[in-house]
């Protein structure tokens, strides 16, 4: 086996995914750029946090309705606008952090950036998903309770 082998190869073509994440270090970017390459993402960030939110209530409801003691599947309209609301602002709040870390970061604050990005995506969609784990363990619980009683 060539000592090669196992090293991935990299031409230094960015991929959809670096391009979406990641920013370079730039001393010329504006603020109304750092607006836009953040806007430019909020769709898809939306998207991922709905469906993630859309597959916890599917997994929620369908393990509430199946096994002993069901529960009525559940839609709170109410909450789920105000979540959606407040990952908005939470989401606006991204952008705001980047544009006032720039006198602490200079050239660097676009890689920065994208570094909060990162990680807030990472985090919303992960907080969306945490009903799941509730949900899996409620239902454990129901059925322990049927087998011991």
């Amino acid at each position: 086996m060539r000592d090669d082998a196992l090293v991935p190869i990299d031409d230094g073509t960015p991929t959809a995914v670096r391009r979406f994440f990641f920013r370079e270090a730039s001393p010329t970017v504006s603020p109304a750029e750092t607006i836009q390459w953040w806007e430019k993402r909020r769709l898809p960030y939306n998207l991922a946090v709905g469906a993630a939110g859309l597959t916890t209530l599917t997994i929620f409801n369908v393990l509430g309705a199946i096994g002993p003691n069901t529960r009525a599947m559940v839609f709170p309209l109410v909450p789920i606008l105000v979540y959606g609301l407040l990952a908005n602002i939470m989401y606006t709040g991204g952008w705001v952090s980047e544009l006032l870390l720039r006198p602490l970061f200079g050239r660097k604050t676009p890689v920065v950036g994208a570094t909060i990005f990162r990680y807030g995506f990472v985090f919303a969609v992960a907080l969306t998903s945490l009903p799941i784990g509730i949900a899996f363990i409620e239902f454990g619980l129901r059925v322990l309770s049927d087998i011991i009683n």
